[in-house]
């Protein structure tokens, strides 16, 4: 019996501690994904960035899950931090609530909404796209990766279409461009951003059409048990310069939207650094998760439409109409007067 007595309490003992050093795990790895926002430009810290942002961030919801497995063995304060590192995790998986301030600038707005829908067709057809028009009636289409599509053929007689390096913008509104960013200052090809000036019946609006570096290679790298710390280094600097050339843009302009295949997450400090003063459309609009981008086992968040100043959001959403691994964006906006 003494025997037995002992054991219990040094698997206890064991138990205790395992349940202990856990949860302090658990709290600096939430702590670590909370401040990716804010992350700081060390070149060492550049890896580890983009896999907590483009890795599955499932995980961290499981781990919060499991240490109420531990539930028993948790002081008082461990057991009320826990349910807000549930929250952390929540938030680290991009579960989006809506915020009502937008809402309340629909006072003051007029009665004609433009309805955008951003896309990258990569692995789309023409007969999808026919088929998104049809359905969906956009005031204006912006597409990235679009490559051999004739127009003519098919689009509406009431739409005008203008295609450079891959960014096309199809529009019933009068549109006129103004600006292009080529990838080639990045040692690409192609065109990362478009800049058109729209014009309504309300006043015009400047518009970049965008489609930034992906970090893909730094992912592709580490699958291949590689650091790649200088492929990191090189994408990271191409994806800051093309942040500081587009919202070089916004800051000329009073009213003013990007949309587009960002590559990129709201919390990213890159993203944060040049984009968190325009107002997202699927992060102030929507309810839970919303991908825009979906691999065989999670999703990200990665196209976008921001706002500047002088529009009010109706209704965003994620819609599944392309083939591909990209879904189109639908944003609803007023210009307010």
């Amino acid at each position: 019996m003494l025997i037995n007595k002992v054991m219990r309490d040094i698997i206890n003992s064991i138990y205790k501690s395992v349940a202990r050093y856990y949860f302090v795990f658990l709290v600096i790895i939430s702590f670590a994904v909370t401040i990716l926002p804010w992350w700081p430009f060390y070149q060492w810290l550049l890896v580890p960035k983009y896999v907590l942002l483009f890795g599955p961030r499932w995980w961290l919801l499981l781990l919060c899950l499991l240490n109420f497995i531990f539930w028993r063995q948790l002081g008082k304060k461990s057991r009320f931090i826990s349910p807000l590192l549930v929250i952390t995790a929540l938030n680290y998986l991009d579960f989006q609530l809506p915020s009502l301030t937008q809402y309340f600038q629909l006072r003051n707005v007029d009665n004609h909404s433009i309805k955008i829908i951003n896309a990258n067709v990569g692995g789309g057809s023409k007969y999808e796209l026919q088929l998104l028009i049809k359905d969906e009636i956009p005031d204006i289409l912006l597409l990235q990766e679009a490559k051999n599509l004739n127009f003519v053929e098919w689009l509406p007689p009431e739409y005008m279409a203008s295609c450079d390096g891959g960014l096309c913008i199809v529009s019933k509104l009068d549109f006129e461009i103004v600006g292009k960013l080529s990838r080639q200052l990045v040692g690409g090809w192609g065109n990362f951003a478009m800049l058109y000036k729209i014009k309504t019946a309300q006043g015009e609006f400047s518009l970049a059409n965008i489609h930034m570096e992906t970090p893909r290679d730094i992912l592709m790298n580490l699958t291949y048990l590689t650091w790649g710390q200088s492929s990191a280094a090189k994408i990271e600097s191409d994806r800051e310069y093309e942040a500081l050339l587009i919202t070089s843009w916004q800051k000329e302009h009073k009213k003013f939207i990007i949309a587009g295949d960002f590559n990129m997450f709201e919390d990213e400090n890159i993203y944060r650094k040049h984009f968190s003063p325009m107002m997202n459309a699927l992060g102030v609009a929507t309810t839970g998760l919303n991908y825009t981008k979906k691999t065989s086992f999670y999703g990200a968040r990665i196209d976008h439409l921001l706002f500047s100043k002088g529009f009010a959001l109706k209704d965003a959403r994620v819609i599944d109409s392309i083939m591909g691994d990209h879904k189109p964006v639908v944003s609803i906006l007023y210009q307010v007067n």
